[in-house]
């Protein structure tokens, strides 16, 4: 089913305890509970399901109350159905939608959703922004992989190249839903950059502790 017709039936929902995806990046989940494994088991690969994040992690079968309002409408891109392990699928978000109402929750939750408007996504502001954080991300010297830089590269939507950013960083859960949640352009961007800055901050404590550690360490050789 085409992106833009998706918000004209009740679609299968996968509430994700940990983790996040977001629109314009590949994530493998695991999926384990039981109806969860049921919607992946029904759906064809290049299906359209919502991935919606829970409030509280420890809830088991959640309601609509127990998932926050913005989900992502996600493409199914390859699955992995384990024997004895947890179902391994591959998605692709594609754009933030509203949660509205759960529908279904036998032998798997559906969820009537509406489509949400990117607000400033192409103003001079969200420009600015984006090109900031492109050249900050292209300058460090710790980029890593070619296709990472590909991506910073040929990302030009601001929306989309805080989306992408985002996924990439190690950052507690928490902080990166706050990114989902966000319509507001600029302000996502500035989310993004401000959890770069902190996730750059945590990997420098890191590395001093280890080098401290490694040089008592050889103090007592």
């Amino acid at each position: 089913m085409p992106a833009q017709f998706a918000h004209e039936r009740p679609l299968p929902l996968l509430p994700l305890r940990s983790g996040m995806v977001l629109p314009g990046s590949l994530t493998t989940l695991p999926v384990g509970r039981k109806r969860s494994r049921a919607l992946v088991h029904a759906l064809p690969t290049d299906g359209m399901v919502l991935l919606a994040v829970q409030r509280d992690a420890t809830v088991a079968a959640p309601r609509r109350e127990d998932l926050h309002d913005y989900a992502v409408l996600a493409r199914i891109k390859q699955k992995n159905e384990r024997n004895g392990r947890a179902t391994l699928v591959l998605v692709e978000g594609i754009e933030r939608v509203r949660l509205l109402e759960l529908v279904d929750e036998t032998p798997y939750i559906r969820a009537r959703t509406e489509a949400l408007p990117e607000i400033n996504a192409e103003t001079p502001a969200a420009n600015a922004l984006a090109d900031a954080l492109r050249e900050q991300l292209l300058d460090a010297p710790d980029l890593g992989e070619a296709s990472l830089r590909r991506m910073i590269e040929q990302t030009r939507a601001p929306s989309l190249l805080a989306d992408r950013i985002a996924g990439t960083i190690d950052a507690p859960a928490e902080l990166r839903v706050e990114v989902l949640l966000e319509l507001d352009v600029p302000n996502r961007l500035r989310k993004v950059i401000e959890l770069l800055a902190k996730a750059r901050a945590a990997a420098d404590v890191r590395e001093k502790i280890d080098s401290e550690v490694r040089r008592e360490l050889g103090k007592n050789q």
